[in-house]
C-alpha cells in the first residue's frame, strides 16, 4: 500500500494542534479508520475531510464524540432519504408523461 495516499498522524496533530488522544477516540468511536505502516499510525487522505468536520463540530460547537457519531449517522440518513426522494419523483415524472 503506498504511503502518500495517507497522512501520518503526528502530523495532523501538529497541523490541527490537537493531541494523539483525540485520534485514538475518534478511532474507538469507529468515526475515521487509522491504518498502522512500519510502527506509525496514519490516515487516507480521503479522510480528512470528514476529520476536519469532527473537529470543527468538537472544538467549535462542542459535541463530544458520541453526539458528533449520531450527527454522522443523521447525515447519512437523510443524505439515503434524499437520494430515494429524487428517485421517487423520476419515476413519478414518468407516469405524468404518460
Amino acid at each position: 500500500m503506498k504511503t502518500n495516499k495517507f497522512v501520518r498522524i503526528t502530523e495532523l496533530c501538529q497541523h490541527y494542534q490537537i493531541q494523539i488522544d483525540f485520534f485514538e477516540e475518534i478511532e474507538y468511536h469507529e468515526l475515521i479508520e487509522i491504518h498502522q505502516f512500519s510502527g506509525q499510525k496514519f490516515i487516507h487522505r480521503k479522510q480528512l475531510r470528514r476529520l476536519e468536520k469532527i473537529i470543527r463540530l468538537h472544538d467549535d460547537l462542542e459535541i463530544n464524540l458520541q453526539g458528533i457519531d449520531v450527527v454522522f449517522s443523521m447525515m447519512n440518513r437523510i443524505e439515503k432519504l434524499e437520494m430515494e426522494l429524487n428517485e421517487t419523483k423520476k419515476k413519478l415524472n414518468l407516469y405524468k408523461a404518460y
